[in-house]
């Protein structure tokens, strides 16, 4: 063999074994279709749909619509959940190159929120244990003043060892920061703080979404601002 012919040969089996790395890593599918009230039939704004495990999601346009782009191929848990419904899991297999299309359907899921009915004395100790919440929560992100939690009166504290405050919260905390456009779930697994020593322990998952705006100014803003803070696609 001389040694044209050989490094030809040597660069076709180069190319081939890097195209086929290639399509191995680039095999990723997308998915698209409507979260809708299942009572009225109407779209659902701001709904969060995401890949179960994963960061990869995005939220439903004004009319419920979304599209979500550069899932892994194969078989995958899609999450659709907004505060106020129960969230619906579809199994979608997704395929290379192909857009599937799914809707989702979900069912308003009242949240019974019974901590603003007790007492002044106790709503000033619940005011003042969400104060220390959200210090340490909202802290992680570097934009405590400008986030806020939607659905905060969702929270419950306790105490059962003095000087050890608990928190739990019986649905995702909605935080939203206009800001830097974005949205974040953030499911509580764990949280305690301890006076004595000022420290909080908390254990949580985030799932994390751009907000959405038809104001080209706002969405231009909101991209430059949010690379400081989270990756989107």
């Amino acid at each position: 063999m001389n040694v044209r012919l050989f490094f030809t040969i040597t660069a076709i089996i180069i190319v081939s074994v890097y195209s086929l790395i290639q399509g191995q890593t680039e095999e990723y599918g997308s998915l698209s279709g409507r979260v809708s009230d299942s009572a009225t039939g109407e779209g659902i704004p701001n709904a969060g749909v995401y890949v179960s495990g994963t960061m990869t999601g995005t939220l439903t346009d004004s009319k419920g619509k979304y599209t979500l782009k550069k899932v892994p191929a194969g078989p995958q848990s899609v999450i659709a959940s907004i505060i106020g419904y129960s969230p619906q899991i579809g199994q979608i297999d997704f395929k290379s190159g192909v857009i599937v299309k799914h809707d989702f359907f979900l069912s308003e899921h009242a949240i019974e929120m019974n901590i603003m009915q007790i007492s002044a004395k106790s709503s000033r100790e619940w005011l003042k244990n969400l104060k220390i919440f959200k210090k340490y929560l909202l802290s992680r992100t570097e934009l405590t003043e400008k986030s806020i939690i939607q659905n905060e009166a969702a929270i419950n504290f306790k105490e059962n060892t003095p000087g050890m405050l608990e928190a739990e919260c019986p649905c995702p905390l909605v935080i939203i920061n206009k800001e830097y456009g974005y949205r974040i779930d953030c499911t509580l697994q764990k949280f305690t703080y301890k006076a004595r020593n000022d420290k909080a322990e908390i254990v949580f998952v985030l799932e994390a979404f751009s907000l959405k705006t038809d104001n080209d100014e706002i969405r231009e803003r909101w991209k430059s601002g949010v690379k400081n803070v989270f990756y989107f696609e």
